[in-house]
């Protein structure tokens, strides 16, 4: 018990009278390597920053994953079923439900129509399911507007 308040009172003291600035970072930082040598915290300061946690990282990338312009239903759909096969994996499993409707909230607005008549309907797909009828529908869909310039070339006029 004794070591340990030296210790912390070394440490205490050592980084009181030094503080960290530009010109002494070495100094300072030999300093440290001398006092984390003497608790056996050494390695900690040497060791790389680790990645975030799988989980947090699955969490992050699946809540900001939205249907980019261009991107189709189908890889849009697969992207996201691998973010709930992961977290499954992961020990935290979703139900049917959530998982159909956050894929549901981050579609597209030309989506729009399909998810109210999804809604008002209370299909209850599963994720495959729901897959299925995206894909469907995604055929449905009139094909994107050619810019108005575009027209002007192809008829012959600028």
């Amino acid at each position: 018990m004794t070591t340990t308040v030296v210790n912390n009172s070394l440490f205490k003291s050592l980084f009181e009278k030094q503080k960290l600035t530009r010109n002494n970072f070495m100094e300072w930082y030999r300093n440290l390597q001398i006092v984390l040598s003497t608790k056996d915290k050494l390695p900690f300061l040497e060791q790389p920053i680790p990645t975030l946690p799988e989980l947090l990282q699955t969490l992050q990338e699946f809540h900001t994953c939205k249907q980019e312009e261009g991107q189709s239903v189908s890889s849009y759909v697969l992207k996201m079923k691998s973010y709930i096969d992961n977290l499954e994996y992961l020990g935290h499993a979703m139900t049917q439900n959530l998982s159909v409707s956050l894929i549901l909230v981050s579609l597209k607005k030309e989506y729009d129509g399909f998810v109210q008549n999804y809604n008002m309907h209370s299909m209850g797909k599963t994720v495959t399911g729901l897959h299925a009828m995206l894909k469907l529908h995604e055929q449905t869909l009139p094909p994107k507007e050619v810019a108005p310039a575009l027209h002007a070339i192809r008829a012959g006029r600028i």
